[in-house]
């Protein structure tokens, strides 16, 4: 599992447990915040594309803006190693 901002990216290996999950999304709840760095989500597949490389189902969550931002050339190219599947979220303030 792996999540990022314009400050950098934060891969947190997926394991059985869920205590694990738990620990995964208490994580994140407190790296996500108003005053976090703005979401990169080109920056954060591109680590995928080159960190990791057995095959794998890739889950992509993202509001519609995210999703107007991957680019073609690098969902393409994670396509060739990986399953993906984008999952799109509203932004409640809209």
């Amino acid at each position: 599992m792996t999540f990022g901002d314009s400050h950098g990216n934060t891969r947190f290996p997926l394991k059985e447990k869920v205590s694990h999950i738990e620990n995964f999304l208490s994580k994140y709840d407190k790296a996500v915040s108003l005053s976090s760095g703005n979401s990169d989500i080109n920056a954060l597949l591109s680590y995928i594309s080159k960190n990791f490389r057995e095959r794998m189902f890739l889950f992509i969550v993202t509001d519609v803006h995210g999703a107007l931002e991957i680019s073609e050339d690098l969902l393409r190219r994670l396509r060739v190693r990986h399953e993906i599947m984008t999952i799109m979220v509203e932004d409640i303030s809209f």
